[in-house]
């Protein structure tokens, strides 16, 4: 009897490693089968950062405008800069309009192509945040951040839970005018992204797109950074902080 329990305990150790490897064999599988471009050749989508936690795109798409089908492999969260009316249509399944008003942000599960049009005679514009590591549960406290800055309600770093994951939390704040901000020093890696720079229309542009360049800004762990808002009105600043990128 003792001998056939060894033998049944050994089975199960060298059997355990297939199963896990299932989950992943899927979704390469998958991904060889979407529909479409990879976003990297989709026209309308401008890579200006890229690390092992995200690839940043800034998106513009022209008035009665549409992307290529495209595709989305990982988990993302984007951000729209000024309001946007917009048909969804994911390959598939029937199309969807989004109304997206100045600031909303939302977070979107990957593994699907899709073909966006702008139906609005103005161009609709977005930052696009590719999240390349899986994010586990969602939980959203508001739809925008506007909305979050009016309500309020910081925490002792003075930022505004926007939304959270497993993996990263999403925040806001607002620098008054004259003030400057800087992220807590601790062991986390941050992407900061500086929403009113949308609308200066002058001075340099990004090298492969038409947003004014440094709207976004990677902040390794512990690096000392500051932004100081030199302007009249309130600096909106969006915060992606990964708690994956703290020793565990």
């Amino acid at each position: 009897m003792r001998r056939l329990q060894m033998v049944l305990i050994a089975a199960a150790v060298l059997t355990a490693p297939a199963f896990r490897a299932v989950p992943s064999l899927l979704a390469t599988e998958r991904s060889a089968n979407l529909r479409g471009v990879p976003m990297e050749q989709e026209k309308h989508h401008h890579l200006v950062l890229e690390n092992p936690y995200v690839k940043v795109y800034e998106v513009e798409i022209g008035p009665r405008d549409a992307t290529l089908l495209h595709q989305h492999l990982h988990d993302y969260v984007y951000l729209a800069l000024g309001n946007c009316d917009l048909t969804t249509a994911v390959a598939g399944k029937p199309e969807t309009i989004q109304t997206l008003p100045h600031t909303t942000v939302n977070f979107t599960r990957g593994m699907f192509s899709h073909i966006v049009t702008n139906n609005a005679g103005k161009r609709c514009r977005k930052i696009t945040i590719e999240l390349e590591h899986a994010q586990g549960e969602i939980t959203t406290l508001f739809p925008s951040i506007n909305q979050a800055l009016a309500v309020g309600g910081t925490d002792s770093a003075g930022m505004v839970g926007v939304l959270e994951s497993e993996e990263m939390r999403l925040t806001a704040t607002g620098i008054a005018p004259g003030e400057s901000w800087s992220p807590v020093r601790d062991e986390r890696d941050r992407l900061v992204v500086m929403i009113d720079k949308i609308h200066n229309p002058t001075g340099p542009k990004e090298h492969n797109s038409s947003f004014p360049a440094g709207m976004v800004a990677w902040v390794p762990a512990g690096k000392n950074w500051s932004l100081a808002n030199s302007s009249t009105q309130v600096m909106k600043l969006v915060v992606l902080e990964f708690k994956d990128s703290a020793p565990r």
